[in-house]
């Protein structure tokens, strides 16, 4: 009896997580872009979506960490989580089409074989179940000690500045205490299933940086230069569009972050502004130049505080940067870097045999091939390179810790990105 409960639960696992990993990233974005609409809609009926506490505005549409992210940021973020798990797939049959992976006797591997190989180490449902599991108990656990345990009166209610339109019914008589229960009650699962998306494209990308790295030592499997390839990077450029899009899911996710954050920041300060978009405003975006400028005076400015308020949406924003800045951002980019050093090595002890079937069976002689390998680009994207990706990675991280200097990553963010687009434009009209 118990085996057939444990079989059926895998096999319900197993079609959950083939949802995730087959979602349609506009489709995504859609689905929860309509939810976060109507959770506008719902909540502005219910009084939760904007209401005073004392000299301020709170509410589910005036929060940043609910009303921008949910609306704004989170659907982007998941369409961005749905377009890396589908190019982990992808990948594999892109790195067979370039012929880069070979056997110890330097036979090149079919897509079946690097397929096959790929299902022996991918995420499973037991997995899968871990962290769908935590991420939800995490959100429900937020949900009672943020919301329905304050207003039932189990957990003690936040000092006044805290609080929000999750608990909105402890400031406001008028709004229905059950009605506010439920509509966060749905709020929390949502995030739950964001983090759950979130954490488990994460997952998917750190299995297959283990995976792929494996090629770089084993006897039995390699990858290898593609020696005809015309690019420097001599066939590691078929993972800049796995890297690009993993770039744009931490881009966006680390909005999310510094979103949450400044919320959170906004609701312990004493800071007069109305709201926390008007509190980023005053604070942030002209409160660090009149920081700057109090430097300059010989006063002792406020620029560089800290403000880390020890509550449970400030640990997950802290986790969410940490995971970005390190295993999203970081870990991937150095495994294919090392992994592309390693593979010219390994054909260049291909090239000390008799006969070096990368070379020879695409009609490339040993000088020419390793004229090729000399001048190899071992970094798999042309933008960021590494200087320029360790720059952001830092900058972003001390932006986040003394947050006034966020505005000036943004401003930096925005000036790269249209420099990018300029040069963009500028090769495709080139005559």
């Amino acid at each position: 009896m118990m085996h057939k409960f444990v079989q059926a639960l895998r096999i319900r696992l197993e079609s959950v997580q083939a949802h995730f990993d087959s979602a349609s990233p506009p489709a995504l974005f859609a689905a929860y872009l309509f939810f976060s609409v109507v959770m506008v809609v719902a909540t502005a009926a219910c009084g939760l979506g904007q209401f005073p506490v004392d000299d301020r505005t709170k509410g589910y549409f005036w929060e940043l960490n609910w009303g921008l992210n949910h609306l704004v940021l989170i659907p982007l973020g998941l369409f961005c989580c749905a377009l890396v798990i589908q190019d982990v797939k992808r990948q594999i049959a892109r790195i067979s089409n370039a012929h880069m992976a070979v056997d110890g006797q330097f036979r090149e591997l079919s897509l079946k074989q690097l397929q096959d190989d790929w299902e022996k180490v991918r995420l499973g449902p037991v997995w899968f179940a871990v962290i769908a599991s935590i991420s939800f108990a995490a959100s429900w656990g937020e949900w009672w000690l943020g919301s329905a345990g304050q207003m039932l009166g189990f957990v003690p209610s936040e000092p006044r500045e805290m609080l929000g339109w999750t608990n909105g019914a402890i400031v406001n008589p008028a709004i229905n205490k059950a009605a506010n229960m439920a509509l966060s009650f749905v709020a929390f699962t949502a995030q739950g299933f964001v983090v759950t998306f979130f954490c488990y494209t994460v997952g998917v990308v750190l299995v297959f940086a283990v995976w792929i790295y494996r090629y770089s030592g084993d006897q039995q499997r390699k990858i290898v230069p593609n020696v005809i390839s015309e690019d420097v990077r001599r066939g590691f450029e078929v993972f800049e569009p796995l890297m690009f899009r993993l770039l744009c899911m931490a881009l966006v996710f680390t909005l999310v972050a510094f979103s949450i954050r400044m919320q959170l920041i906004y609701n312990s300060s004493y800071s007069p502004a109305g709201t926390a978009l008007a509190f980023v405003l005053q604070d942030m975006a002209a409160g660090v130049f009149a920081s700057i400028k109090a430097v300059f005076q010989g006063q002792s400015p406020d620029l560089f505080q800290v403000s880390l308020v020890p509550v449970f949406g400030m640990g997950i924003s802290c986790a969410t940067m940490a995971i970005l800045v390190s295993l999203v951002t970081i870990f991937p980019t150095l495994i294919l870097s090392l992994l592309a050093r390693d593979s010219r090595e390994s054909l260049r002890t291909c090239l000390a045999q008799a006969d070096c079937p990368p070379c020879s069976k695409r009609s490339v002689d040993r000088a020419d091939c390793e004229k090729r390998l000399k001048h190899m680009d071992f970094w798999p994207m042309q933008y960021p390179r590494p200087l320029e990706l360790l720059a952001y990675v830092v900058f972003a991280a001390f932006c986040f810790i003394f947050y006034k200097f966020t505005i000036v990553l943004f401003g930096v963010i925005a000036m790269r990105m249209v420099h990018v687009v300029y040069k963009a434009l500028a090769r495709t009209t080139a005559p």
